[in-house]
């Protein structure tokens, strides 16, 4: 779907992307469903609230010469 309207509206200088958010989030939702999750499984398991926004801010002010059409924000730790 992003690719399809990057190439429909791309040359409008619209920039259509795709995020992927792999884990789960150190937000107030999860942890209030899910008492005591941080603690089990430690605070950097978690991916962090600001640090997502952090990653799609920099999407968001990329130069037009240099879109990324995806991007993929996952735990620094994650094993391939």
């Amino acid at each position: 779907m992003a690719q399809s309207l990057a190439r429909q509206y791309g040359p409008q200088t619209v920039h259509a992307d795709h995020v992927i958010i792999d884990g789960s989030i150190a937000g107030e939702r999860l942890l209030t469903l899910v008492p005591g999750l941080r603690e089990q499984r430690g605070a950097d398991v978690m991916l962090k609230v600001e640090a997502i926004t952090e990653a799609c801010h920099v999407l968001h002010a990329q130069h037009r010469h240099a879109w990324s059409l995806e991007i993929d924000p996952q735990h620094w730790f994650e094993t391939f």
